[in-house]
């Protein structure tokens, strides 16, 4: 017979068993959305680099097109009457963002037929005529090596780049944001796990006071009997009874809401409970490297983001000065095959182009814009590192000053609990009444209350410090 209750005990112990902070941060960690979001993000952000790259791509571009020309006559200095022409150009284009250079090699070929007597100027290769008699037809081609180096705007590529620089910024910022976001979460998961211990504690607590103040109830039914205690001392205790009953029922509703919540994080049974966190005797130090908190880095990066937007805007206000230089082959045949082999004529270019803007009023506007984020950013990083210096002086000082509360409290709730068994005593005899019992059995019921209360609070500022200081997920990971 024992055996078999032993067997139908033992699966409730295999079962119930403690759940741990970090096993619970952890499942809370691997549940959580928004960590899933924030990697979606993170890898945008990496998306935008490889869009950013796209400015160094070499390109390929084309056109065709198809002329026909009629006129001419005894009095034309160009007596054509009538001709068509085929165009196709092809060519590769690339730019180097490092130096802002632009390169294009293209060919092109024109297909000329003409009727009668023929002197035709060609829209597309200037420096060649066609002379043909009637029904003629030619083939004239070109080969063009072509550069762009920018001297002022965009000067080694300072434009070009801002893309690729501003996307690898943003990127920095992600991964900062997507660090912050993984310990603010941790800290979340702190608070859910805090809260279930804290109504786990106080369920527990409210039984035990609950169950004290039945004992008080079942001496003062025995004082009444005796005679020595009027019923009225049984209302009395009953009181506290029902008062017990209610605070509990209260809790306990609080708690399973809670708990709904937690399934959303943790596969969580009913026998599971929080098991005790033990941070008292861990040492806290109030040394850190504020220049290396992440919210220090972040208004850093978001500086530097400014600043590059700032000196692209500068840039902009330059005039477009270019250096442009070009070398040309020419060739014409009277068939497609021979056409390319009968270059005969070079040309050589260089030369230097200019744009400038006269007004300029959008983008001197927009460097006032600039300069004016970059002196609010500096400002924020100022306030940043006084708050955060600040916050970390008053979460240092609640540490030790909850600590010395709870030390305190302890001392108090012992004092309690001695003076309640002298004042139970007392009853007994007969030469104290009943409320006095109750009051110092309420004094000491809400006095263990209040040092649950003071021990999450002391657990809940140490994993904020640890937070603040950028040491939280060094706990749990």
């Amino acid at each position: 017979m024992k055996r078999y209750l032993l067997l139908l005990i033992l699966p409730v112990f295999l079962y119930s068993k403690p759940v741990k902070i970090d096993e619970f941060v952890k499942s809370y960690i691997e549940n959580s959305y928004k960590i899933k979001q924030e990697k979606e993000l993170l890898n945008q952000s990496l998306a935008d680099i490889m869009r950013a790259n796209a400015i160094d791509d070499i390109y390929l571009y084309g056109n065709t097109g198809y002329t026909y020309s009629k006129g001419g006559g005894k009095d034309s200095l160009i007596p054509t009457e009538k001709s068509n022409s085929y165009s196709l150009i092809a060519g590769l284009s690339k730019a180097f963002s490092d130096t802002g250079t632009r390169v294009k090699v293209d060919t092109s070929l024109v297909r000329v037929n003409s009727e009668t007597g023929l002197s035709m100027y060609s829209a597309f290769i200037p420096q060649l005529a066609v002379f043909a008699g009637q029904e003629k037809t030619f083939y004239m081609n070109s080969i063009k090596f072509s550069v762009t180096q920018p001297l002022l705007k965009n000067f080694f590529g300072l434009v070009d780049r801002y893309p690729l620089e501003a996307s690898k910024l943003g990127k920095d910022i992600r991964e900062i944001m997507n660090e912050e976001s993984f310990e603010k979460e941790i800290t979340s998961a702190i608070s859910l796990y805090l809260r279930w211990l804290f109504l786990s504690k106080q369920i527990k607590l409210v039984e035990e006071i609950i169950n004290e103040n039945r004992d008080v109830f079942k001496q003062a039914e025995e004082m009444v009997k005796s005679g020595i205690s009027s019923k009225a001392d049984l209302e009395t205790a009953r009181v506290g009874i029902l008062m017990y009953e209610r605070t509990l029922f209260e809790v306990k509703k609080a708690y399973e809401t809670l708990v709904e919540e937690i399934k959303k994080y943790y596969n969580l049974s009913d026998d599971d409970y929080p098991a005790e966190i033990e941070v008292f005797d861990k040492s806290i130090s109030n040394n850190y490297n504020i220049d290396n908190l992440r919210l220090v880095k972040l208004v850093d990066k978001y500086i530097s983001q400014v600043s590059l937007s700032l000196s692209i805007a500068k840039n902009k206000r330059l005039p477009s000065l270019d250096l442009i230089g070009s070398y040309t082959l020419y060739g014409s045949a009277d068939s497609l095959s021979k056409s390319y082999s009968n270059i005969s004529t070079s040309e050589f270019f260089i030369g230097i182009q200019l744009s400038l803007p006269i007004f300029d009023f959008d983008v001197r506007g927009e460097i006032k814009k600039w300069e004016s984020e970059y002196q609010r950013l500096q400002l924020e990083k100022e306030k940043t590192l006084k708050d955060i210096n600040t916050l970390a002086i008053s979460l240092f000082n609640s540490l030790n000053n909850t600590k010395i509360i709870i030390d305190k409290q302890r001392e108090y709730i012992k004092s309690l609990e001695i003076k309640l068994g002298y004042q139970r005593d007392q009853y007994r005899q007969g030469i104290l009444p009943l409320a006095e019992v109750v009051r110092t059995s309420s004094d000491l019921s809400n006095a263990k209350l209040a040092l649950t209360n003071y021990i999450v609070e002391y657990q809940t500022t140490y994993y904020n410090y640890l937070d603040l200081i950028d040491k939280l997920s060094g706990d749990f990971f």
